[in-house]
């Protein structure tokens, strides 16, 4: 628990791929900035544990071990641009991503809403970009409880090109 917490380390965090538990607090308001790439093996994902590390940036993405955000997980990283959450998430805790003005993308791939608090993502603009989910569950995420306060919701959709169709679009490469 707050193992760095507090500590005035700057520059990027690179947590080893071998981690599988980050525990309260653990990185709690301290200097680390970048993107933050979460170990995909990890299995414990505390309370706090990325609190007001406003220099984090760009979109991290929620392992798929990890079935609930906890509490407060990202609250105050005002640098966050994103979260992308796997198929299998079920709930967001209370504030997990409060005050993070810098969210534009969501991506949320589980069919079924996951829970969440009225206070998750107080603070987040939720009328200035679209939630992506499953193209089934749009009308769903539209009228679930708390997912609704959000405006623009549509269909989510991995972007890829074949290396032929590249060829047909610019065909000097």
């Amino acid at each position: 628990d707050s193992a760095f917490a507090y500590t005035k380390f700057k520059g990027d965090l690179n947590i080893p791929s071998s981690v599988t538990t980050i525990d309260l607090g653990a990185f709690m308001n301290t200097d680390f900035s970048g993107t933050l790439v979460l170990p995909s093996e990890l299995i414990v994902l505390g309370s706090h544990a990325f609190r007001d590390c406003w220099r984090l940036s760009g979109v991290v993405e929620i392992p798929e071990n990890i079935i609930a955000i906890p509490s407060e997980l990202f609250c105050g990283c005002t640098g966050l641009e994103g979260i992308k959450l796997h198929k299998d998430i079920e709930v967001i805790e209370p504030r997990a991503f409060s005050s993070c003005y810098g969210i534009y993308s969501i991506v949320c791939n589980a069919k079924t809403p996951p829970t969440i608090d009225p206070s998750s993502f107080d603070g987040v603009a939720k009328d200035n970009f679209t939630i992506e989910v499953p193209e089934a569950s749009v009308n769903i995420y539209k009228n679930a409880s708390n997912w609704s306060e959000f405006k623009r919701f549509a269909a989510h959709r991995e972007f890829s090109i074949s290396c032929s169709l590249l060829r047909t679009l610019n065909d000097e490469y």
